[in-house]
């Protein structure tokens, strides 16, 4: 099965739909990933940012080929959507490859006649579909995005209205496309919304810990309830500082204010690697292995990524104070600030805010916030208060602190290895600065 719907209520879970395999918008969202010439289960989320600056209606026709919505099951029109829909290729870029696959699987074609009369499910006879299209990376990115909201938007829309309940959750890698949880919040009825932060098989560990325990234990909502994704390791000062020593390449100093003085080297437009607490635990950076950095040079949208190695028209996320969220961002109700705590939506960022913070704000006039809160991170929260005590921005650029295709910095090691490579200016790591000697 590809997606679910089922009812939770009473302490129990009903499922009342089922999409199978082979009807995967998720297949398909890889399959164009691919095409644009990156990489499946890794590089989707550049597709839904490159998807702003392309024009979905040239690829609008094709798309509708493929899927439709009835009576709240997703259908397609005959062709066969496979889990290898991903193998959509650039004939321009490895045309000896494509030859390759193409040979493979007329190949596999006869085999699977020869053994049992019939091409297996597995496989798509559609796996070519953009193959002598003549699009662009944008117009197809553009048109798969609009594609997806679309399917997703009816189907969603019509459990909402057969059910009455206005209360929804999502979890599976799809809901990772923060757009389309946006469109999910403003088309489909419901009153509010939940995302579950590591939304992909990441998550799956909390959910078989879950499982266990609910076998023995009677269920109540406090332990299943979701309120950190703070739980991975942490460092003491005394470990830091075991690291810095052996570091004959960096000068430090210990802070009196750690959260004061790193607000005041952001507002003097340093870039700042935060390192601070237990390491997130899921796909976005919430202000533990952070890059911070101030919101409102366009510029910096393609040097910091340069610096990161990074491709340049991804859009970074800001970090914002939560009492500051609703005159910035365009959000229907407090019930839908929730996933801004784990910076699974965007939001339209409103006219007033658009041209005072360009790094953050896309091409489209969205933003992906983390909302900050006394309760839910006190340190970041100072921090960003003191920078907008000195410059008059509730917020900070908050960027993953990892070099792309590279995990995220999880050790003192992993900090000051970032700090020698040039990603950050300063390392701001439990109460320590750090620098480079030759800075």
């Amino acid at each position: 099965m590809s997606g679910t719907v089922s009812i939770c209520k009473n302490e129990k879970i009903e499922r009342v739909n089922a999409t199978s395999e082979n009807l995967s918008i998720g297949h398909i969202y890889s399959g164009v990933t691919t095409r644009c010439g990156f990489r499946v289960g890794k590089h989707e989320g550049k597709i839904t940012g490159l998807a702003a600056y392309g024009d979905g209606g040239k690829m609008k026709d094709h798309f509708n080929k493929l899927f439709y919505v009835e009576n709240g099951e997703i259908k397609n029109y005959g062709l066969v959507i496979s889990p290898y829909q991903n193998k959509f290729c650039n004939p321009k870029k490895d045309l000896m490859k494509n030859i390759t696959k193409i040979i493979k699987w007329n190949l596999y074609r006869k085999i699977q006649k020869k053994l049992n009369g019939r091409i297996s499910d597995r496989f798509s006879e559609t796996e070519f579909y953009f193959f002598d299209q003549k699009f662009t990376n944008k117009d197809l990115s553009a048109g798969v995005q609009e594609f997806s909201e679309e399917i997703i938007v009816k189907w969603i829309s019509h459990w909402v209205k057969k059910t009455g309940l206005k209360k929804l959750a999502l979890a599976g890698g799809f809901f990772a496309n923060v757009k389309v949880n946006q469109r999910i919040m403003e088309k489909c009825g419901i009153d509010e919304l939940f995302i579950y932060p590591n939304m992909g098989d990441g998550g799956l560990a909390i959910g078989c810990a879950y499982l266990s325990y609910f076998k023995n234990n009677k269920y109540t909502k406090d332990i299943g309830k979701t309120d950190t994704m703070y739980l991975g390791t942490e460092y003491s000062d005394s470990e830091i500082l075991s690291y810095l020593k052996k570091d004959e390449k960096v000068i430090y100093e210990k802070s009196k204010d750690i959260a004061s003085d790193t607000a005041k080297l952001v507002a003097d437009r340093k870039i700042i690697g935060w390192f601070q607490g237990k390491i997130e635990f899921g796909p976005r950076a919430l202000g533990s292995r952070s890059v911070v950095a101030m919101p409102d040079d366009p510029s910096i949208n393609d040097w910091l990524n340069k610096r990161m190695q990074r491709t340049e028209f991804m859009p970074f996320a800001p970090s914002v104070l939560g009492e500051h969220m609703d005159d910035i961002f365009v959000i229907p109700s407090d019930k839908f600030k929730k996933p801004a705590e784990y910076m699974t939506i965007t939001y339209d960022v409103k006219k007033k805010w658009q041209g005072k913070i360009g790094v953050v704000n896309h091409i489209d006039n969205t933003a992906r916030p983390q909302m900050v809160t006394k309760k839910t991170n006190p340190l970041y929260y100072k921090m960003i208060s003191k920078v907008y005590e000195l410059t008059g921005l509730p917020m900070t650029i908050n960027t993953s602190f990892n070099v792309h295709e590279e995990p995220i910095v999880m050790t003192p090691y992993d900090g000051l290895n970032a700090l020698h490579r040039g990603m950050v200016d300063v390392l701001a790591i439990g109460n320590y600065l750090v620098k480079m000697k030759n800075n």
